[in-house]
């Protein structure tokens, strides 16, 4: 019997596999190199940054990062965990520190900074880079769904979008959920990734996006679109 061809997801490669499937396969299957665009390569600057100040190891919010230094200084003197790596079986339970890279891993999820409080409410917050936007409500339940699996005793987990360009007056999306409603969440994603999973062919669906994809025709991709 063949091995198959998706073993483990995590947001990022959902969203690929939801854009296009063939840009999946050649992306997260064959690992064809992804130059990545100049506003990703930026993102990942800001967010390296952001994740230094949270630590302290640096003392001087970049400016890149001014519009949210509310945020910033709140984490840092909060000593907010920056940066960890989550791993979860197929049935949501969460590996360990060491499960990222397991061979049962399944789901994967990255936190840029998490802070968890005594009256056991969690706090995630993920850096945005370019226009604030709300078409990240899949984002946001996933990672409030990952919280809850990673600290299962947590009644409430509070999830925040800071986005670094904006307005520092209107530079967040907060959505709220409670521990009630993750029973309903984690049988509606263990289902949406199904297709992913079951998927031989990875057909190419055109989009608006293709212009931008590194594996389309006009870039000289493997893609006939």
């Amino acid at each position: 019997m063949p091995a198959p061809l998706v073993t483990a997801w995590s947001y990022s490669r959902y969203a690929d596999y939801k854009q296009c499937p063939a840009k999946f396969k050649y992306k997260h299957i064959e690992r064809r190199p992804d130059p990545g665009s100049p506003a990703m390569q930026r993102g990942n600057i800001i967010h390296k940054a952001a994740e230094e100040y949270v630590k302290g190891v640096i003392s001087k919010i970049p400016t890149d990062l001014i519009g949210v230094k509310e945020q910033l200084n709140f984490l840092r003197k909060a000593k907010a965990v920056a940066e960890e790596n989550w791993g979860f079986r197929i049935d949501w339970e969460w590996i360990g520190r060491e499960g990222w890279f397991g061979d049962d891993v399944w789901f994967r999820a990255k936190t840029d900074v998490r802070q968890l409080y005594d009256d056991d409410t969690l706090l995630l917050g993920d850096w945005k880079t370019g226009k604030k936007y709300y078409a990240n409500e899949e984002q946001i339940e996933l990672f409030a769904l990952a919280g809850f699996r990673r600290f299962p005793f947590v009644t409430e987990v509070d999830t925040r979008l800071w986005y670094t360009d904006a307005d520092p007056e209107d530079n967040e999306v907060q959505r709220v959920y409670t521990a009630a409603e993750l029973g309903a969440i984690q049988r509606d994603w263990t289902k949406r990734v199904v297709p992913m999973f079951k998927d031989k062919r990875f057909a190419p669906t055109p989009n608006d996006k293709c212009g931008w994809c590194p594996f389309s025709k006009a870039k000289g991709g493997p893609c006939k679109f």
